[in-house]
């Protein structure tokens, strides 16, 4: 689940990544400005149907998460907008001890 804020409406916005056996992955938005009530989105296919996520992290307009399934991706979504992409993780990825519970973070110089 990722929460931010959409800086062109001046809205707030949840977003929830789900999985079942009858739709597989996909993804619905709550807008606490106008919808009030949860709307399917568009996931990317390229994520996989096992996806596993970190905490997300907030940084200018959109969310990320660490995604350390079959993909291995950094996935965003953005905000204003309301579409994710999936950033490929580096191949030699599998000799950095990563886990589940491993964690992004922002850093600003």
């Amino acid at each position: 689940m990722g929460f931010g804020c959409d800086s062109r409406g001046d809205h707030y916005k949840l977003v929830r990544i789900l999985s079942d056996d009858d739709h597989g992955v996909r993804a619905e938005v709550y807008n606490f400005g106008t919808d009030h009530s949860w709307r399917e989105i568009n996931f990317p296919t390229e994520v996989g149907s096992l996806f596993v996520y970190s905490h997300h992290v907030h940084y200018k307009g959109a969310c990320y998460w660490l995604n350390l399934g079959l993909s291995n991706v950094v996935l965003s979504f953005d905000v204003g907008s309301e579409v994710f992409h999936a950033v490929p993780l580096p191949v030699d990825l599998h000799m950095l001890d990563l886990s589940p519970s491993s964690t992004l973070a922002v850093h600003v110089e």
